[in-house]
Protein backbone atom coordinates (compact mmCIF):
# COMPACT_ATOMS: atom_id res chain seq x y z
CA UNK A 1 0.00 0.00 0.00
CA UNK A 2 2.78 2.48 0.87
CA UNK A 3 4.59 1.73 -2.40
CA UNK A 4 1.59 3.21 -4.25
CA UNK A 5 1.95 6.58 -2.47
CA UNK A 6 3.06 9.66 -4.42
CA UNK A 7 4.73 11.20 -1.37
CA UNK A 8 5.05 10.81 2.40
CA UNK A 9 4.44 13.73 4.78
CA UNK A 10 5.88 13.50 8.29
CA UNK A 11 3.97 15.89 10.58
CA UNK A 12 5.55 18.02 13.29
CA UNK A 13 3.58 16.89 16.35
CA UNK A 14 6.09 14.18 17.30
CA UNK A 15 9.50 14.99 18.83
CA UNK A 16 12.36 15.67 16.41
CA UNK A 17 14.14 12.32 17.03
CA UNK A 18 10.96 10.38 16.23
CA UNK A 19 10.38 12.34 13.02
CA UNK A 20 14.04 11.91 11.99
CA UNK A 21 13.74 8.14 12.57
CA UNK A 22 10.54 7.99 10.48
CA UNK A 23 12.17 9.88 7.63
CA UNK A 24 15.18 7.55 7.77
CA UNK A 25 12.95 4.46 7.77
CA UNK A 26 10.90 5.63 4.79
CA UNK A 27 14.03 6.59 2.80
CA UNK A 28 15.57 3.18 3.52
CA UNK A 29 12.48 1.17 2.60
CA UNK A 30 10.94 3.39 -0.11
CA UNK A 31 13.80 5.44 -1.61
CA UNK A 32 11.81 6.48 -4.69
CA UNK A 33 8.95 8.09 -2.74
CA UNK A 34 9.62 11.74 -1.78
CA UNK A 35 9.46 12.43 1.97
CA UNK A 36 8.37 15.90 3.06
CA UNK A 37 8.90 17.01 6.67
CA UNK A 38 7.28 20.24 7.88
CA UNK A 39 9.57 21.84 10.45
CA UNK A 40 8.07 23.30 13.62
CA UNK A 41 10.85 25.88 13.81
CA UNK A 42 13.51 26.97 11.35
CA UNK A 43 16.34 25.58 13.50
CA UNK A 44 15.16 22.01 12.89
CA UNK A 45 16.95 20.06 10.21
CA UNK A 46 16.02 16.89 8.35
CA UNK A 47 18.83 16.28 5.84
CA UNK A 48 17.30 13.01 4.59
CA UNK A 49 13.95 14.64 3.74
CA UNK A 50 13.29 15.63 0.15
CA UNK A 51 11.64 18.88 1.20
CA UNK A 52 9.77 20.65 3.94
CA UNK A 53 8.33 23.86 5.24
CA UNK A 54 8.75 26.06 8.25
CA UNK A 55 5.65 26.68 10.37
CA UNK A 56 3.98 29.88 9.20
CA UNK A 57 4.03 32.89 11.52
CA UNK A 58 0.71 34.75 11.76
CA UNK A 59 0.35 37.31 9.00
CA UNK A 60 3.00 35.86 6.70
CA UNK A 61 2.38 34.18 3.40
CA UNK A 62 2.61 30.36 3.83
CA UNK A 63 4.02 30.02 0.31
CA UNK A 64 6.95 32.20 1.35
CA UNK A 65 7.88 29.63 4.00
CA UNK A 66 8.63 26.82 1.55
CA UNK A 67 12.10 25.37 2.02
CA UNK A 68 13.83 23.49 -0.75
CA UNK A 69 16.85 21.31 0.01
CA UNK A 70 20.09 22.32 -1.64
Amino acid sequence: MIAAADSIVIGYSAPHPVRAALIHWFKQHYPNIPVVAPRFKSAESFPEADGGTVRNVAGLNPAADLVYPS
